[in-house]
């Protein structure tokens, strides 16, 4: 994950800063690692949208996403997964992945990020994932 953990999630913020310590501090240098970033375009397109569908704001503020380079790996998943994704996203949450945006309510979904990350899937492909090279900070 890039360095805002992708959702801003502080598990994921600290997963990050994990893999930064260790490419740091390791004699061993990885032939790359990658950490995961949304667009910071989506993102914002993703909560307009979703206030306006939802008629309230949604998410913590920590989801900001990154302006996308040409540094950027993108990769696409294999075909169904878009549907697996949104399923995993049911999992967590029932409906969030696979209800039809407007059918989804406060009540129903809640206001986090993982409304909003639903919003930034439906504006950035659900089968779609950009990546950017993690590099050592060490001398």
């Amino acid at each position: 994950m890039g360095s805002d953990g992708l959702t801003g999630h502080p598990d994921h913020v600290a997963c990050h800063r994990a893999v930064q310590h260790a490419l740091d501090i390791s004699g061993h240098v990885p032939r790359v690692a990658l950490g995961a970033v949304l667009d910071r375009h989506a993102v914002r397109e993703a909560h307009e949208r979703a206030t306006s569908v939802l008629r309230h704001e949604v998410g913590s503020g920590r989801v900001t996403g990154v302006d996308l380079g040409p540094k950027v790996v993108t990769v696409t998943g294999p075909p169904g997964a878009e549907e697996r994704r949104r399923r995993a996203l049911d999992a967590y949450v029932p409906g969030l992945g696979t209800a039809e945006p407007e059918t989804l309510s406060r009540h129903r979904v809640g206001a986090g990020d993982s409304v909003l990350l639903r919003f930034v899937l439906d504006s950035s492909g659900w089968n779609r994932d950009q990546f950017v090279e993690l590099r050592s900070h060490a001398p």
